[in-house]
Formats: C-alpha cells, structure tokens, sequence
C-alpha cells in the first residue's frame, strides 16, 4: 500500500504517466541497487522537456533508455537530457549521443540551424542555462539534494525551481522581444546571445552603439547603398546622405535627418508595394477597409501590409517612430538623441537589407559577435 502511495505521489509530482513511471523505476531504481538520485534526475528530466518543449512522452522514455545505455553511468544523467533536448531541435540522434555539455549542445544546435528556425532564439538557450549552466549541473544537484531526503520532495522541488526559473527567463524574453535590440540580437549565434543575456537589457544598446557607430566602413556601405536603392526619391536620399554624415562624425543629433529619410523611404515603399493608395488608404486593411494612414507606424502594424519582417518592425515602433521619435521630428525633444540616431540608423539599415537586397545587419552582428568573443578571451 505504502509502495503504490509513493508511486501516485511521485507520478503527480513530476507529472508524468504510470507507464513512463514504471519503466523509469526499472531502468534508475532496480531493487538489488537502488540509485535514487538517478530515479529522481531521470523524471525531473523527463517531466520537464515533455512540459517545455512539448515533445511526445512516449516516444521520449523511448529515447531517454536509448541515450542512458550509451552513457552508461548515472552521473551522466544531463547528458541524456541534452541529448535529448539536442534531438527535441532537430538534430540527428547519432550527433545528440555526443553532446556531453550545455556548451556542445549549443554548437550542435547552431550547427544544424536550429536556432534560426526557432524565433526567438533566446528561449532554449536560456532554458538550456537555467538547467544546466552555474555551479552545478542539475544532476549534481539532485545527487546533493536526494540523500536521505523523499524522492518526491526532490522532485516537486526542484520542478518548482526549474520553472520558476522558466517563469523569469519567458518574462524576461518577452520583454527583450518588444524592446529595439531585439532586432540586433535575432540572428546572433546562440553563444553570443547567452553573453549578452548575461550582461543584461540595460547594458546591450551601449555594446551595439560600439560596434555599429564607430565603423566607418559599414557607413560608407550603407551610402553606396542608398544611392542605388529602389523607390526613394532626391529628398530622401539627401536626407540619409546627411544622416549618414553625422554617423560619420559623431553627431548625436543625426537622427533628425535620419529619422525624416527612413520615413520617407518607408511611406514610398508603401506606396510602390501596393500598400497605400495616392490618399494614403491602407489598401488591403480589414479595420475598417480604406483606413487613413496617419501616421508611419500604421504601415509597420499587423494589418498594415508593408512587410518589413517582425523584428525590423518591433525595432522601428519601439525604438523610432515612437514618441521620443515623434518629439524629436517636431523639435520638441530635451534629450533622447543619441540613442535614437543609433535605432533609427539600425533601422535603415534593416530597410535596405530588406528592400534593397543588401546584408548590412549580417555585418553589424558578425562584428557584435567577434567583439563579445574577444572581450572574452581577453
């Protein structure tokens, strides 16, 4: 009676089925050498990447005996859920059998595109550091935590802890996700993101501001870039061109020229995609059909219709055409300069890889990357 007790109470704990439950029992917990902090990793383990990553149970234990007769000993419990965690991505299984560190399953997922395919790609990556990264692994943990102590305290608390942890990394994602930066870190490799995450949202824009303001190349790019690109007229161009040269110089107040060319390039485009009529009517807008665009930002909207992609838009709403933006194209503004000149700068850039087929942001965050890594290193 005690036995089946226990059995309903650890079954609920870690929140996994009464066949999962029995075959785990018998691959960790055998009665002639009971490894109970093995027992309680492996369901911790299971319960959680089923839960987080939504990954078929059944064919997960089937999976995790897989991994746990190549890895032989119970100390090499996380690797197991690495691997599986690495296979959850898409990557072959006879590649995830080799992933022994959270370090290697990042490259492994870098390697086969699995962080371009998952958007954002910070979300498993701070899943990944908040089970496996710090003083000790989760299996260390648990090994710490079980002795002497009942199997289904352990597991109900360390669960709580990891998605507690969850809890504050989707919290902090999903603020990260509606700020500019959002749009710089996107695409970075997934180490790079983890460095960045590490330092915090508050100290990103001074890293970017780094890297982009201070290449005269990459303005010298973007120039010739503006000079050939589709759809911007005289106007336009001479107010990038200006933009620009204040880039060049220094100048926190570029962003006036700056800001006034982006918008002109956006409301033209608009206009040359079918996206506005000569009234400026949303043509394809549902609410109400035939709206006014008022403003830029109702191109950059859901139903607006110019499609700039969801990270150039978040980056131009939140980080430009907002009322920061707005007080400084009326003249109004105190202060806010110089980190607009940034994200508005940011911004065409965006636009012409966009529209204009460039890849001026795949330089901006190469260098971000090789900054990070020297940094580092040094």
């Amino acid at each position: 009676m005690h036995q089946l007790l226990s059995d309903g109470r650890i079954a609920e704990a870690a929140r996994v089925g009464p066949g999962t439950l029995r075959v785990l029992r018998e691959k960790f917990l055998p009665p002639d050498s009971p490894d109970r902090a093995g027992f309680a990793t492996a369901l911790i383990s299971h319960a959680v990447i089923v839960r987080e990553l939504d990954v078929d149970e059944a064919v997960l234990h089937g999976r995790r005996l897989t991994y746990a007769e190549a890895a032989a000993l119970p100390e090499a419990d996380c690797a197991v859920m690495l691997a599986m965690l690495a296979e959850a991505f898409g990557v072959p299984a006879a590649d995830a059998g080799r992933i022994t560190s959270s370090d290697a399953l990042v490259l492994a997922l870098e390697r086969h595109g699995a962080f371009r395919e998952q958007e954002p790609a910070q979300g498993i990556l701070g899943f990944v550091r908040s089970l496996f990264d710090g003083s000790e692994s989760l299996g260390a943990r648990v090994h710490h935590a079980v002795g002497g102590a009942d199997i289904v305290d352990v597991v109900t608390a360390v669960s709580e802890s990891v998605e507690e942890t969850l809890r504050d990394l989707r919290r902090d994602l999903n603020d990260l996700e509606q700020r500019p930066e959002f749009f710089v870190l996107r695409d970075l490799p997934a180490s790079t993101v983890r460095v960045l995450m590490h330092e915090g949202p508050q100290e990103i824009e001074p890293l970017v501001a780094a890297c982009v303001m201070n290449d005269d190349s990459l303005v010298g790019l973007a120039s010739e870039a503006v000079a050939s690109a589709p759809y911007l007229c005289g106007p336009q161009r001479e107010d990038l061109a200006r933009g620009f040269a204040g880039v060049e110089r220094g100048d926190v107040y570029a962003c006036r020229h700056l800001l006034a060319g982006l918008e002109g390039a956006l409301w033209l485009t608009a206009r040359q995609e079918g996206v506005i009529n000569a009234e400026r009517h949303l043509v394809n807008s549902k609410r109400p059909p035939g709206l006014h665009a008022k403003g830029v930002n109702a191109l950059l909207r859901p139903d607006g219709g110019l499609e700039v992609g969801t990270g150039l838009s978040i980056l131009l709403l939140a980080g430009v055409f907002n009322d920061t933006g707005n007080d400084i194209r009326h003249g109004r503004a105190e202060s806010g300069h110089e980190s607009h000149t940034l994200w508005a700068y940011i911004g065409v850039l965006g636009w012409l890889d966009r529209f204009a087929g460039t890849a001026l942001m795949r330089r901006v965050r190469e260098r971000l990357h090789d900054e990070l890594r020297q940094s580092r290193a040094g």
